[in-house]
């Protein structure tokens, strides 16, 4: 599999979806409920997008943007803003979909290819390089649709097409199974919160900051590394990470049990429970529960609406607000030493352990993916081969 395609070889006749004109799609047109809007913050990992969305009424869209339309089964691009993403569009959220201003769409066309193959390719380092020197530099950059049509990846046959995204689409649907686990874990442990009484005692006093700097020439190149892009909103698991090679700066230490707190923008909400030890950016608080039979009690607490709703009100600065650990510390939280916080916290360590279990499982799967994906597109290994070794790991 040598030879490469043109997307426009594998495009479904006026396969290419363009955004809506600027005036076409305003703010004032977005409502509670309707259409659902793709934008850039939707466009999420592993080829999925994520809600939370805006949306379009029937009528806004049959009457400007019907242009812009995409399904299941389509390929969405971003435009403008991070180049590079793209998503397979599913069923979870509609029938139908918009594309704003900053994306772009492919209709595969059915019969010469394959969409679940089409997404992998373009994930692969060299289409994301064709982006990056084709990228128009004037203003923000950008591509457009005559950029995208030309865009190659590797060639192969629609069957083999087939088995190359069914192969690589086990290890996907595993990490997607992973992800509802910890989902609904983050869920279950926030309501089980909820369900506690808040006492006279504080959260400094069940927990403290931890500020143990390191110079990133101290920071070992396999080191665990943790920044701000690494979490996501409203989990209380990590299951991205970064390691010491990419570090340029001073970072703080932590260890595993420790709550980190995102404290720049906190309204993004993005608090987790470190299940290893390793090094975060500045920007997170390093919070540690002074006893250790109280760390899933002071992560759950942490991470609560009421905890973060008091760093974001706190919190200096305009553009860059950043919340202290003064901010937060003086918040209430349930008695540690209560009955109920105490089987809230038995409960919790079980639950705390499978996730952690399930986001290293996935760890591992994607590293797997991402070994497999270039063999695959080069025909360095054949699909058998592949599945021998999907089967171990799966």
């Amino acid at each position: 599999m040598t030879n490469r395609m043109m997307l426009q070889e594998v495009a479904a006749p006026k396969g290419f979806i363009g955004g809506p004109f600027g005036s076409n799609l305003v703010s004032k047109d977005y409502v509670d409920a309707g259409v659902p809007v793709i934008r850039g913050s939707n466009m999420g990992r592993n080829g999925n997008i994520e809600d939370p969305f805006v949306y379009v009424t029937e009528g806004k869209l049959e009457r400007d943007l019907s242009r812009s339309v995409a399904r299941p089964g389509d390929l969405v691009f971003t435009q403008r803003g991070t180049l590079g993403q793209v998503a397979l569009l599913g069923a979870d959220f509609g029938d139908r979909y918009v594309i704003s201003q900053s994306q772009m769409g492919l209709v595969v066309n059915k019969k010469v290819a394959n969409a679940r193959y089409i997404y992998y390719a373009c994930t692969m380092k060299e289409f994301l390089a064709q982006i990056d020197a084709r990228a128009i530099r004037t203003g923000v950059p950008h591509l457009n649709l005559g950029i995208l049509k030309e865009l190659t990846i590797p060639y192969a046959p629609l069957a083999v097409q087939v088995g190359i995204s069914a192969v690589l689409g086990a290890l996907d649907d595993k990490i997607a199974a992973n992800l509802s686990i910890t989902a609904h874990a983050d869920s279950l442990i926030r309501a089980m919160y909820r369900g506690l009484r808040l006492s006279g005692r504080t959260l400094g006093e069940v927990a403290v900051n931890v500020r143990d700097s390191i110079g990133f020439e101290e920071i070992a190149a396999e080191e665990l590394y943790v920044g701000l892009e690494h979490f996501d909103r409203r989990s209380l698991w990590l299951d991205r990470q970064g390691d010491g090679a990419d570090v340029t700066s001073s970072k703080l230490r932590f260890s595993a049990g420790d709550v980190l707190f995102g404290r720049l923008r906190p309204y993004f909400h993005k608090v987790a429970l470190a299940s290893m030890p390793g090094v975060c950016s500045t920007d997170v608080l390093v919070v540690r529960a002074r006893e250790k039979e109280d760390i899933v009690l002071v992560a759950a607490a942490a991470s609560s609406d009421a905890v973060v709703a008091a760093a974001v009100q706190a919190s200096n600065g305009t553009k860059m607000p950043r919340a202290k650990w003064d901010d937060i510390a003086d918040c209430r939280v349930p008695d540690p030493g209560s009955k109920d916080s105490r089987a809230f916290c038995r409960a919790v360590e079980v639950i705390a352990r499978r996730a952690f279990q399930a986001n290293e499982e996935s760890r591992q799967l994607a590293a797997t993916r991402d070994e497999l994906l270039p063999l695959l597109m080069s025909g360095k290994i054949t699909v058998k081969d592949a599945e021998k070794t999907v089967e171990e790991v799966v």
